[in-house]
């Protein structure tokens, strides 16, 4: 977590003087929005406000000029304003103080029955698009999601097809052949060995 110092304060309440070419902290920017530098790094890596730039060996910085257009602009309003779930992307009511919509996606869980509206088909349909060899830059485009949300749904939809597997559920049994057909040669060994290790982990659990 940033530590909020002095010279944080002090930039912050003269924010409104500073030039444009001027560069400040996480926890000036953090001041700005009223959020955690937790939510701000997030937006950051999200696209939804400003990049920082490395401007020193330890130094990571805004541009207050840059800062201030997205400020006047919708994207960093309705940031600090709408907060999305960190798993599905799904908008939370204002005012909601969990970070994820439900369970389901705090647990990585997906199932059908726990998530009406069928996430768990396009968590899935994400995982066979990752296993094809596409990146989590060009799903998220498809999707409308950010990279890291994407990232987020390939690694707990993998896992929950991988428990299901070595669990015997019979539609994941039956998808494991397919999936493992259309992935690319290094994820399909990743995925192989994975679910290996699962059924033998099950086996040694039910022993």
């Amino acid at each position: 977590m940033s530590i909020v110092t002095k010279a944080d304060t002090e930039a912050f309440a003269s924010f409104d003087r500073l030039p444009d070419a001027a560069y400040v902290r996480v926890g000036v920017v953090a001041a700005l929005y009223s959020v955690t530098t937790v939510s701000i790094w997030r937006w950051s890596n999200d696209g939804l406000i400003p990049k920082p730039r490395k401007i020193g060996p330890q130094v990571t910085a805004w541009n207050v000029g840059q800062l201030r257009e997205c400020l006047k602009g919708e994207i960093g309003q309705s940031a600090a304003s709408q907060p999305t779930c960190r798993r599905c992307g799904a908008e939370l009511p204002k005012g909601h103080a969990r970070k994820y919509c439900d369970d389901t996606c705090l647990n990585g869980a997906r199932r059908d029955r726990d998530h009406p509206g069928g996430f768990a088909p396009r968590s899935m349909r994400v995982v066979r698009e990752y296993l094809k060899g596409r990146s989590f830059k060009d799903i998220a485009k498809d999707e409308g999601l950010s990279p890291s949300t994407i990232s987020g749904m390939v690694d707990s939809g993998l896992n929950a097809f991988v428990k299901d597997v070595a669990d015997g559920v019979p539609s994941a049994v039956a998808d494991l052949a397919p999936m493992l057909e259309a992935a690319t040669p290094r994820r399909r060994e990743k995925l192989s060995r994975r679910v290996e290790f699962s059924r033998q982990w099950a086996a040694d659990r039910r022993a």
